[in-house]
């Protein structure tokens, strides 16, 4: 009954540990993740993206608040005033004759003009807020390319890691293959020598590949706000699609989307409604208003007063010298406009020569990719011609060494050159001022 018992309880602990283990490999494998997945993790986890959107909202509640002067304002005020004094004009502590008085007052004020001061408020906020959400997308966009940089440098870590191994184990077979030729008598142990360096090497820059690997890793977990040693897989999108652009095309649609030209275009719209505020501040106002106010007093002898009365005034207020301040503003503002139109020029000619320059590192790494993925099968043909010739001992260990290094060398070249023309194409839609997906 004893065994039957702990048999039991054996049967019991094993069916409940191995569901535990099964949940628990289930949670930690990763799975893998594609472009578009990175991208939409990091922009909602973006703490930049994050201010720009407190920023934005920040400046729609200003510029709400520029609708209040269109209408009229209403204030109501009420209150109580207690008077005590003592019977004989005595300070004492007898009994104490008190008179109260009770006040309310409804009062409403309208500005019907003031010189345009509240539109041009109303404009300079409202470019204020087209600017922030364009900040907002410049903030976007900036977080994608990012993203997408460190999403293709771990696949470019990958690829490398690829060919380093390829040629690590090409290397370690020719050692294999020296020794042997040594032991019989055919080839000295230089050639040994000379392999076996070759060998570690290639073990050196394996190592170095895996740490930029690791380096990539880390960067991605930390946008896409996981723990940074996280091993997060991601989806192989390294393929080669050629594209077609039109240089001038391109400059002309970066005019007309790119946020920092339409935020500095912003930018110089406010300065403007700035200048028209400090012309328009000699303008007078004219405003309208009016109260109803009801008062009842009580007096010792209990006998209350009550004296309501309303009041209507219409108001013109011109300011003819204030010691010539805002002639001064209207000088300031005029220069911050001027600073604002040089400040739009000098923005559309940096997004002229960031548009070429996308454009044309995307021309040549397009390029660039198509000689050389040609070159990868010929460095491997030669390598396979010189390993027989090495056998058959018409090919020098050097030989051998430069065509492992050829075949390395262009494989490097073509991963290399495929990851920077995904980059520069999409550098070129952001240059453009397209969303870079």
């Amino acid at each position: 009954m004893k065994i039957r018992y702990q048999f039991s309880l054996l049967i019991f602990l094993l069916t409940s540990i191995v569901p535990i283990n099964i949940f628990s490999e289930e949670q930690s494998t990763s799975i893998p993740l594609s472009l578009q997945d990175c991208i939409r993790i990091a922009l909602e986890k973006s703490p930049d993206l994050s201010i720009s959107k407190h920023r934005l909202s920040q400046a729609t509640a200003q510029l709400r608040k520029t609708y209040a002067p269109f209408s009229p304002q209403g204030t109501f005020s009420a209150n109580q005033t207690q008077l005590g004094y003592d019977q004989f004009s005595v300070l004492n502590k007898g009994t104490r004759w008190d008179s109260s008085t009770r006040n309310a007052t409804l009062s409403t004020n309208w500005n019907l003009f003031n010189g345009f001061r509240d539109w041009d408020k109303w404009k300079g906020a409202k470019y204020d807020r087209e600017a922030a959400a364009e900040t907002l997308m410049a903030a976007q966009r900036q977080i994608i390319i990012e993203t997408i940089q460190t999403y293709y440098g771990l696949l470019l870590a990958d690829k490398s890691i690829e060919a380093q191994k390829e040629n690590l184990k090409s290397k370690q077979e020719h050692y294999q293959l020296a020794q042997a030729r040594f032991k019989a008598g055919v080839r000295s142990y230089s050639d040994v020598l000379n392999a076996q360096i070759q060998m570690k090497q290639s073990e050196i820059q394996l190592i170095d590949t895996e740490s930029k690997k690791k380096s990539s890793l880390f960067a991605l977990n930390i946008l896409l706000d996981l723990p940074i040693s996280n091993p997060t897989t991601i989806i192989d999108e390294l393929r080669f699609e050629p594209i077609q652009e039109d240089l001038e095309q391109n400059i002309q649609m970066a005019f007309t989307q790119r946020p920092e030209v339409l935020q500095a275009q912003d930018e110089l719209h406010s300065t403007e409604a700035g200048r028209s505020l400090a012309y328009h501040d000699f303008l007078p106002v004219l405003s309208l208003g009016g109260l109803y106010n009801y008062t009842v007093s009580g007096t010792p002898t209990g006998i209350s007063n009550r004296n309501p009365f309303w009041q209507f005034n219409l108001g013109l207020n011109f300011p003819f010298w204030d010691g010539g301040v805002r002639l001064q503003e209207i000088l300031r503002t005029r220069e911050g406009v001027k600073i604002a139109e040089e400040n739009l020029e000098r923005v559309r000619r940096t997004v002229k020569n960031e548009v070429a320059e996308a454009y044309l590192n995307s021309e040549r790494n397009q390029k660039v990719y198509q000689v050389a993925k040609d070159q990868v099968q010929a460095a491997k043909e030669d390598l396979k011609i010189v390993s027989e010739r090495y056998k058959t001992g018409a090919a020098s260990v050097l030989e051998v060494v430069d065509a492992q290094a050829n075949l390395l060398t262009v494989q490097l070249d073509a991963i290399q050159s495929l990851y920077n023309f995904h980059i520069a194409k999409f550098k070129l839609k952001r240059a453009v001022g397209l969303t870079p997906m």
